[in-house]
């Protein structure tokens, strides 16, 4: 039964307060599908708690929205009560699916250009590559696990010095280095062994990029 509810679940519900309040959650019909209310059941018995389950609930309208629900059980009076934060995810959903468009289009481009996309981090070493750029050099990954959108393979930076051409690597690192020093794009040529064994000519437009930490 509920005992209490935020102006925020209000206008979730779509319900005046005193509507929900000391109603049972199934009779204001906030779960769509039965299968997901017993599956958060059985995680809040088992775990005693409820972390970020996404779901789908409803207004009293029947308008259906993608929600992410997180609850704590607590005491008040001696009471066990369950409290729940829910939030309506439906736009960053949808955001989230126009985002994975965009990367599956450049991941079109990229293929048909002929041009793959690598990025590094210079304090971790970390180092990304597009499906392209996998095709382009033929490494095997080293990992594939928690990628960002758009990459399709980790490998550790220092890797790729090993393969660059013996005459072409004080050029590429020190392409690098002035890249890290100035901030200034710049292109480059160097000769790769790929992982097939054959050595091609690469050509690459250097950028930095930072972010608020780096």
């Amino acid at each position: 039964v509920s005992v209490g509810v935020s102006e925020e679940a209000v206008r979730n519900y779509g319900r005046p307060r005193e509507e929900l309040i000391g109603r049972r959650i199934g009779e204001v019909r906030f779960w769509t599908d039965r299968a997901d209310y017993e599956r958060y059941a059985q995680i809040l018995m088992a775990q005693g708690k409820v972390d970020a389950f996404e779901c789908y609930n409803s207004t009293h309208t029947g308008r259906i929205y993608r929600s992410l629900i997180s609850s704590r059980p607590c005491e008040f009076d001696g009471v066990t009560h369950v409290l729940s934060i829910c939030r309506d995810i439906s736009e960053l959903h949808r955001q989230q699916i126009e985002l994975q468009r965009s990367y599956d289009t450049l991941a079109k481009v990229q293929h048909n250009a002929g041009m793959g996309l690598c990025r590094w981090n210079p304090h971790t070493d970390e180092l990304l590559f597009s499906q392209t750029a996998l095709d382009l050099f033929r490494y095997p990954p080293e990992s594939t696990d928690a990628l960002p959108p758009g990459f399709a393979g980790r490998f550790k930076g220092s890797v790729t010095f090993s393969h660059v051409h013996a005459d072409d690597l004080p050029s590429y690192m020190g392409a690098f280095e002035a890249l890290l020093r100035d901030k200034q794009s710049r292109a480059l040529s160097f000769r790769i062994m790929r992982g097939d064994g054959e050595i091609r000519v690469m050509h690459s437009e250097l950028q930095t990029e930072c972010d608020d930490q780096n």
